[in-house]
């Protein structure tokens, strides 16, 4: 006998050819693939893009007042509201 066919001898058999399962196996465990959840856009949002705007908006606002009072110029278009 060869090796291989020793070696497949007592083993379970093996599935056809086909699509393989998406993700790892891990300590023999199938682990998902990584995907974009729903909890992830809420995450996303709530961590990334409040703090980003709330950022720029009193960026903005602190500027506006800066070139309102100090320099006496129009600044963007909150000038075009007065």
């Amino acid at each position: 006998m060869d090796s291989l066919s020793r070696s497949s001898a007592g083993t379970a058999p093996q599935k056809p050819p086909g699509k393989p399962p998406r993700g790892t196996v891990v300590r023999g465990v199938l682990v998902p693939e990584r995907r974009f959840t729903p909890w992830a856009g809420l995450y996303f949002a709530g961590f990334v893009c409040l703090p980003f705007l709330a950022f720029c908006l009193a960026l903005d606002l602190l500027l506006y007042f800066l070139f309102r009072h100090a320099f006496d110029s129009c600044y963007a278009l909150l000038c075009l509201l007065d």
